[in-house]
């Protein structure tokens, strides 16, 4: 039975982002840059589950992808300066900036359906923004809520909390990617949406997808605003 949402949230990392294609590269870059001795180098990437390559790639679960930006300065911060980490890391993104397949589309056929749609990240609303903007996506949520908008970072759910509030939703979805999404949407009394590419459920989560188009299947949910 399809579940009745008046709203729905998206993470960004690894669910409007392609987080591997996105970040391994741009994290890799930013290493390059800073040059760190090779034990802090190999503690780095490890930490954040960074593997290096021809093509750098990251480990399930990479806290690269879900803790905030403090979060990952101060995890770097004993090997290497973790702002500036940090700092060359988003810059180097605008120039690897990978859509999730679907991503935009979903998001405008829920907007064509009257459905509120709001992002909830642990980046900074302002490199949300940047990133939003070199894809051609200014204006398409109606609310951005990042690590630095007065509400801790997930799994804490105050900025899911939030994010409902401002888009005067009772009963959102919240789609992600990783465990640190399913249990802030399930303490914010959201419906819990995990999606993973690869067709993995979460125990945990209220539904599972592997693709956002998914969400447009009304098996899946009830849209508010949809005419039937």
């Amino acid at each position: 039975m399809a579940q009745s949402v008046d709203a729905v949230l998206f993470d960004k990392d690894g669910t409007l982002l392609d987080g591997e294609r996105t970040w391994a590269g741009a994290a890799a870059e930013a290493l390059s840059q800073i040059d760190p001795p090779r034990p802090a180098l190999e503690a780095v990437c490890a930490a954040l589950g960074l593997r290096l390559g021809t093509v750098p790639t990251l480990a399930a679960g990479a806290p690269l992808l879900w803790m905030s930006n403090p979060q990952l300065a101060a995890m770097v911060a004993p090997h290497m300066d973790g702002d500036t980490f940090v700092s060359l890391v988003c810059e180097r993104t605008l120039d690897r900036l990978h859509p999730a397949d679907g991503a935009e589309e979903t998001v405008l056929g829920l907007r064509d359906r009257g459905v509120p749609v709001g992002v909830v990240t642990n980046d900074s609303v302002a490199n949300t923004h940047r990133q939003f903007g070199a894809l051609g996506w200014d204006g398409l949520f109606d609310a951005v809520i990042g690590h630095d908008s007065g509400y801790p970072a997930k799994p804490d759910p105050g900025m899911i909390i939030a994010a409902a509030r401002l888009l005067e939703a009772r009963r959102p979805a919240f789609v992600g990617d990783s465990d640190v999404d399913v249990a802030a949407a399930l303490a914010a009394g959201a419906y819990a949406v995990f999606i993973s590419p690869r067709g993995c459920g979460h125990d945990a989560a209220n539904a599972s997808i592997r693709t956002l188009a998914d969400l447009l299947d009304g098996d899946l949910l009830t849209l508010a605003g949809v005419r039937r």
